[in-house]
């Protein structure tokens, strides 16, 4: 859950729930009704100002960064409480379930958590520019190995991903594999959808994914943020039919490994 303060607003981002809350100063000449008003509108703006600003961190939910997409969302906000409270002031609480971006954007079907892998129509399915080879590739889990796995962590270095609140994880047909509303709203919110690591090396250290987690290698990135990696469909069926793919996604025991983070978590020179 996030918290910003200066806009009275929290932000679920396991179940895409945004709450703003706002006051009006209760003048005795106003009517209910008309108090309200005001300070509805007054949680509106606070509303439209708090989803630009998480624009940039969407992830999985359809946010415009402005113009009348993003005003006639905020209009889609109900007020869900409202009434008078201390201190001479009239509140109102607003709420508003945010969009999943749509698969019209891609012309794909997002497979839903626990579903297997399905061949995807190959004329949906997105080629990438070839990356250079990983430093780390002999820790990268050989193609015959079997799970169950305990986690999985993705390579991204050379694609220059960003962190982000509710980032996803797509195959090269733009489907979900990853995503928050895969996982308990209890881990999402006290670890976080994704670990962010510099190398496989320190990602492998993580509790998060535990002893025995599947290692791929990231062929692409799916959106202007850079916060969606996207992996080969062989790596997608890989892990969509493990066995221990729903718990791995149901307590968010996923990893990205980030250029940002290379020189935090590069190996020591030898001595």
């Amino acid at each position: 859950v996030q918290v910003v303060a200066d806009l009275g607003a929290r932000v679920d981002w396991s179940k895409g729930n945004v709450r703003v809350t706002a006051a009006v100063p209760a003048s005795k000449k106003a009517t209910a009704a008309q108090l309200k008003s005001s300070a509805t509108r007054v949680a509106e703006g606070n509303l439209k100002k708090l989803l630009s600003r998480l624009a940039a961190d969407g992830g999985m939910y359809a946010i415009p960064a402005g113009g009348a997409e993003l005003a006639a969302l905020v209009k889609r906000a109900q007020v869900i409480a409202a009434g008078p409270v201390s201190g001479g002031r009239y509140q109102v609480v607003l709420q508003l379930i945010l969009p999943r971006a749509t698969e019209a954007k891609t012309g794909a079907q997002a497979p839903a958590s626990g579903q297997r892998f399905v061949e995807p129509d190959p004329a949906q399915v997105r080629t990438f520019p070839p990356l250079p080879p990983t430093p780390e590739a002999g820790l990268l889990t050989p193609p015959d190995a079997r799970g169950p796995f305990t986690g999985l962590i993705v390579d991204t270095r050379g694609l220059h991903v960003r962190t982000a609140m509710s980032p996803r994880l797509l195959d090269a047909a733009l489907r979900d594999v990853y995503n928050g509303a895969h996982a308990s709203a209890e881990y999402a919110e006290d670890v976080g959808v994704v670990g962010y690591m510099g190398s496989i090396q320190a990602a492998l250290k993580n509790p998060r994914v535990g002893a025995r987690p599947l290692v791929v290698r990231a062929v692409g990135v799916a959106d202007a943020h850079r916060a969606c990696p996207v992996v080969s469909l062989e790596d997608a069926r890989r892990f969509l039919e493990d066995p221990g793919a729903g718990k791995v996604s149901a307590t968010c025991a996923v990893c990205f490994v980030i250029d940002s983070l290379a020189a935090r978590d590069a190996a020591p020179a030898p001595p």
